[in-house]
């Protein structure tokens, strides 16, 4: 990684004609954005602010490419999920891979949790991490699912992403 925003003004004609597919729209039509990393590979992908329970402001960037590292470019490629906190020199990926289909329909607040819950699952304990995802699980079940054991949705959401 490290990612940044793309948009048409500052593409070249090749990211051009790629960001006007029908794909592309697709992706913008969600809400979403593409990324460009240091090689100049596109990645569908989005912005996720994030307010922590101490009041510090996050900005999550989230990004999908292809197993081979390569942009995708239908709905239907598996995709492994990168994962950037900028402001705190957070840069990091899934290993297990998911359909990119499935996560153009779900919320972005869903898709952050899988990402930091599988990328703590992969790699280790993130201390920052650590706690957003302990702040996250909480937000997610006190607004979509109060009756939810945290640990068996830890355990779901690993299982479903690995």
């Amino acid at each position: 990684m490290p990612l940044s925003a793309i948009s048409k003004e500052n593409a070249t004609e090749d990211q051009i004609s790629f960001l006007e597919t029908e794909f592309a729209g697709g992706i913008y039509a969600v809400g979403g954005l593409f990324y460009e990393d240091e090689k100049g590979f596109l990645y569908p992908g989005f912005k996720y602010p994030y307010s922590m329970n101490d009041g510090t402001e996050l900005t999550f960037h989230i990004g999908f490419k292809t197993v081979s590292g390569e942009t995708p470019i239908s709905a239907d490629d598996t995709c492994i999920v990168m994962l950037e906190v900028p402001d705190h020199s957070i840069s990091t990926q899934t290993a297990s891979s998911v359909l990119l289909r499935k996560m153009m329909s779900t919320p972005n607040a869903y898709i952050v949790y899988a990402a930091i819950s599988t990328v703590l699952a992969e790699n280790g304990s993130i201390d920052l991490l650590a706690r957003i995802e302990r702040e996250m699980i909480d937000d997610l079940l006190v607004d979509d699912m109060a009756d939810v054991d945290p640990d068996d949705l830890r355990d779901q959401v690993w299982r479903a992403h690995k």
